[in-house]
């Protein structure tokens, strides 16, 4: 046990970055760890121009067909429009690729199994008093579980009682109407 290795790439939301590497130091040894990101601030202003610029081409181009009186020129319109139309799609798939970029970092982590992670300096390795502290835990899980599977039972038990208690009465109402026919 504990003799491996492992190394993995991870994509984080650059939001969550410090606590998910806070959390990692705390499974194992890390070995090493990259953190990346890249600037995508160019190749998204570029790509929302060509976005506003295709928006820009496509809106000419429905004037253009609103205005058009020829069958040939009807369908020129159309097929470039289906052209732009396409650009514009693709444009806004590359444009929401890049802000999920954005939104997430990559680590690359190296974990070593062959060393233990750190214990922090105000933490003991287990002892009585967490032996005694875990077993109260566990008795305290017991208890409440034994409370809420009372709580189920108790109507279960009424209703038995009741069933129990009619019947009875029953009996006895038909014990005396056969004494009483006698």
């Amino acid at each position: 046990p504990g003799q491996g290795g492992a190394t993995f790439l991870l994509r984080v939301p650059s939001a969550s970055l410090g606590d998910a590497l806070a959390r990692l130091s705390r499974l194992a040894h890390v070995a090493s760890l990259q953190q990346s990101s890249t600037d995508v601030t160019g190749s998204y202003d570029a790509l929302a121009a060509r976005l506003r610029d295709a928006r820009a081409e496509r809106s000419a181009l429905l004037n253009a067909l609103a205005k058009a009186s020829t069958a040939g020129e009807i369908a020129s319109l159309r097929a470039r429009l289906a052209i732009v139309r396409g650009r514009i799609g693709a444009l806004q798939q590359q444009l929401d690729g890049l802000r999920g970029q954005a939104r997430m970092a990559s680590v690359e982590v190296s974990v070593d199994g062959r060393r233990r992670a750190a214990v922090a300096p105000h933490r003991h390795p287990w002892s009585p008093g967490d032996a005694l502290h875990d077993a109260g835990r566990v008795l305290e899980v017991a208890a409440g579980a034994a409370l809420v599977g009372g709580a189920a039972l108790l109507p279960l038990a009424l209703l038995a009682t009741a069933a129990a208690l009619a019947a009875r009465s029953l009996r006895r109402r038909r014990r005396e109407q056969a004494l009483d026919a006698v």
